[in-house]
């Protein structure tokens, strides 16, 4: 679950840096899956290429100026990010501190009565 967010927050972090210029590496991405074993060092290779440039680190960081981009990429994407190549291994095993920090969205809504 953790490299399929991951996957996905990239896909988005390539939207906001490189929307027109060059999509290419937001392409190879959608061409691969974090379902094949075989796809996951080039993943991780992509996505540690464009985190590692100067406009998505600026892209992150500001993305609370722009309303339309706020909610683009979860706040915790730089931690995983910054640990990519271990993410993307058949062998990967979230540590306790990957799972404090994972948020998945959610999309219902559940109540719960206490006594």
């Amino acid at each position: 679950e953790i490299q399929q967010w991951c996957y996905v927050n990239a896909i988005k972090l390539c939207d906001l840096c490189q929307p027109a210029r060059d999509n290419s590496k937001r392409e190879k991405l959608l061409a691969l899956s974090v379902e094949n074993e075989q796809d996951l060092d080039e993943i991780a290779h992509i996505i540690r290429s464009v985190w590692h440039t100067p406009d998505a680190r600026y892209m992150f960081a500001a993305r609370f100026l722009w309303s339309e981009y706020r909610d683009t990429i979860e706040d915790n994407a730089s931690f995983f990010f910054d640990k990519i190549d271990i993410i993307m291994t058949t062998v990967y095993s979230p540590s306790q501190d990957d799972i404090l920090r994972f948020h998945a969205p959610s999309y219902s809504v559940s109540c719960r009565q206490f006594n």
